[in-house]
């Protein structure tokens, strides 16, 4: 997680290109599962690394990324959901054009689904009903 946070701190975002006049760096971080007993400690030990300080926003998935969440200064705090599906679901409003963006977690996290969502934003939003035959 620490070598892939320092990848997106080392970035360089596209400015000027959405409604965001900046672009950012965006972590979607959901748990890391099997660290044992140190799980809680080693989540939040995440909020003092250097490349951390360097990103622009951190949204968390999972109770344990909690202990990350709750320790983000004000300023890369993004959004704190339960599970993958619930960040998946708002994620055109947590994104913009010239953003790059890290999702990383463990398998079980389901952070695909972030993953898929991101992939179909270039897509238009189908709001009516399809016609059944």
């Amino acid at each position: 997680m620490a070598a892939a946070l320092d990848v997106l701190a080392g970035t360089e975002p596209a400015d000027g290109i959405g409604r965001v006049a900046r672009g950012r760096r965006i972590a979607f971080l959901g748990d890391m599962k099997e660290l044992g007993p140190d799980a809680v400690a080693l989540h939040a030990g995440l909020a003092y690394l250097d490349a951390t300080a360097r990103l622009d926003v951190i949204h968390c998935v999972g109770p344990l990324m909690k202990a990350l969440y709750d320790l983000l200064p004000e300023q890369l705090r993004g959004d704190w959901t339960e599970s993958a599906e619930e960040m998946a679901d708002g994620i055109r409003g947590r994104l913009d054009a010239g953003d790059v963006v890290l999702a990383k977690g463990s398998l079980s996290m389901k952070l695909g689904l972030v993953v898929d969502a991101i992939r179909k934003m270039g897509h238009p939003v189908d709001t009516a009903e399809t016609p059944r035959s």
